[in-house]
């Protein structure tokens, strides 16, 4: 059950909590999350300028005072002094080295949407050889020697496809490197918040595969290094980043919790993202939503579905949100604060 107290009498048995914010209905009352609460997945969903991109700092925040929280920033919209912000560069590359070639195809299909033959020539190209970067898989996809005419015809399009990262801002910046600045903070011993600035990515397409490389990077060093401390990544603007009902992200919200890794989706449209994405988030934060597709997928993921909500949630202000977490029977509806009370 979500904790709540007056304001302005905080205790100690609530210190370290999440504050939220505070009750619209009176009597008002602070709203505290369990950090717990958001191990399971967390979804931030609102029209833009409702404020999911306020509501999501204050909570990425206040989860880096005792976590790692990395926050994939596309707009360039969370660079705070106190965190730490990172611009992807041919000095700061991407990492891709050490992907294995399953890996690759992934988040290839991911962003460039292939077709089944396209996965295998890439998939055969890339078997037993070691690549340290996107020119090295370009290149793999060319001196692929299969001599079936429809193999020719397939690497042909799927070269088409990924030549927009084959230019060479792009080749040095996807390529073998370790981001040094995260590996050091993933073995549980400090906390923090890691902003990623996607923004200077101009190529939206090369912004996706960042994105992507960035989540499987952060998913192999959980696999490798050990649980440590609890990792939470903070996906800003989903909806630029994955395909409606992604397999990649379905896949990581089933397995990547019982390696300490939790995802924070935030979009202003959650039929883009997916009904599974939706229906799998343990907590859900929701600002107002217009669009009735949008809102329709909301209330079918609400346990109690009420008609009160379909006509409360497009009517919310700026910064109030309704909050479904777990442990509490009904979803409760709150202006969300930057801290004042605390």
């Amino acid at each position: 059950m979500l904790p709540s107290i007056r304001l302005n009498r905080v205790t100690h048995e609530f210190w370290g909590s999440i504050l939220i914010g505070e009750t619209l209905d009176p009597p008002r009352r602070a709203v505290y999350l369990r950090p717990e609460d958001f191990i399971r997945h967390t979804l931030i969903v609102g029209s833009t300028g409702s404020g999911k991109t306020t509501t999501a700092g204050i909570i990425a925040e206040r989860l880096g005072r005792d976590n790692l929280v990395l926050v994939l920033d596309w707009y360039g919209e969370y660079s705070r002094k106190e965190w730490l912000v990172l611009t992807p560069s041919p000095q700061n590359p991407i990492p891709i080295g050490g992907s294995s070639a399953e890996e690759v195809v992934e988040v290839f299909d991911e962003v460039f949407n292939l077709t089944p033959p396209q996965s295998f020539v890439l998939l055969t190209s890339l078997e037993g050889r070691r690549f340290r970067g996107i020119w090295d898989v370009i290149q793999a996809v060319k001196d692929c020697d299969l001599e079936a005419r429809w193999i020719l015809e397939t690497k042909l399009a799927l070269l088409r496809k990924i030549r927009p990262i084959a230019s060479r801002p792009y080749r040095e910046m996807f390529r073998e490197g370790s981001s040094e600045a995260l590996l050091p903070l993933m073995n549980g011993e400090e906390a923090g918040v890691v902003a990623v600035d996607l923004s200077r990515i101009r190529n939206v397409v090369a912004r996706r595969l960042a994105a992507l490389f960035l989540l499987k990077h952060v998913e192999r060093i959980k696999l490798e290094y050990g649980r440590g401390g609890n990792v939470f990544v903070f996906i800003e603007e989903a909806h630029n980043i994955i395909r409606t009902n992604s397999s990649l992200l379905g896949r990581m919200f089933a397995e990547v919790r019982k390696l300490g890794l939790s995802l924070a989706v935030i979009t202003q449209s959650p039929a883009a993202v997916g009904a599974s994405i939706i229906a799998n988030s343990n907590m859900r934060v929701i600002h107002a939503i217009k669009a009735r597709e949008d809102l329709d997928l909301i209330l079918r993921s609400i346990g109690q579905f009420s008609q009160d909500l379909r006509m409360l949630i497009p009517r919310l202000r700026v910064g109030e949100a309704v909050i479904d977490a777990p442990g509490r029977p009904d979803p409760v509806l709150v202006r969300v604060l930057a801290g004042e009370y605390e």
